[in-house]
């Protein structure tokens, strides 16, 4: 099974574990498809909702338990800075504030 991570409309492979940032920094550093802020937990200048493959992907942080509303993580919107991708499989999602 390949492991897919799909934004919008680009795709990456990765191998996890790996974390976001990581592997979008590496693949397009100048055109990342998020905007990262403080890469810490706290501005959330990168919320996205992760639309699908929500269980690949690393558990919620204290920063993320801090800095969203607990609607908006049941709304699976997480911190791209904070994510980790976990588990083999296809993840989706997208920029919240695009």
């Amino acid at each position: 099974m390949k492991n897919i991570l799909q934004i919008q409309d680009k795709s990456y492979t990765f191998t996890p574990p790996t974390s976001l940032i990581d592997l979008l920094e590496d693949t397009s550093p100048a055109h990342t498809p998020i905007p990262f802020g403080c890469y810490a937990g706290h501005c959330a200048a990168c919320m996205v909702t992760v639309t699908e493959g929500v269980e690949l992907l690393s558990e919620i942080t204290p920063f993320e338990r801090y800095t969203l509303s607990q609607q908006e993580l049941d709304q699976h919107i997480r911190l791209a800075c904070q994510l980790s991708l976990v588990s083999t499989g296809t993840v989706s999602m997208h920029p919240t504030y695009s």
